[in-house]
């Protein structure tokens, strides 16, 4: 987020930035298959984990990561299919205006998605999600689409 001479959010001044020397912030991403059955070789496990770290001068969000595995040919039956889980979090930066953050977003969250591609042959996957919106312990949405 950026900020003005005084110190607050240019966004709700207007007035000019100030001038900083630097900005930190990193990014990591791992991704791994773990196993693969022997007599299915389109089976197997994938894991995966994203981090997000930013610098609190920069931008509204201080940090995001992710976290979930894919299971690839899940049963014999469909050998194209995929089931997939994934978690994550993130924090809005706490230098953020205190109305602004009670106002607008929430101070962390926590999502969460269950995954599952059903492969309709040579048209490509038709893919169903269900994701546990922050702050809400009830499913919000159902869909289903083509890729």
């Amino acid at each position: 987020m950026y900020r003005d001479r005084d110190g607050q959010p240019i966004g709700l001044t207007r007035a000019p930035a100030d001038q900083k020397g630097n900005a930190t912030g990193f990014y990591l991403m791992a991704q791994q298959q773990v196993c693969q059955d022997s007599s299915n070789s389109a089976r197997g496990l994938l894991l995966f984990a994203n981090v997000i770290q930013t610098d609190l001068d920069v931008f509204y969000v201080e940090q995001a990561w992710q976290a979930g595995l894919f299971l690839s040919a899940p049963f014999d039956a469909r050998p194209k299919d995929e089931i997939g889980l994934a978690v994550g979090g993130l924090k809005v930066n706490s230098m953020l205006p205190i109305g602004v953050t009670e106002q607008y977003i929430p101070h962390i969250e926590y999502p969460a998605e269950l995954y599952y591609g059903v492969s309709t042959g040579h048209h490509g996957p038709a893919q169903c999600a269900v994701r546990k919106n922050p702050g809400d312990f009830r499913v919000r949405r159902v869909w289903w689409y083509l890729v």
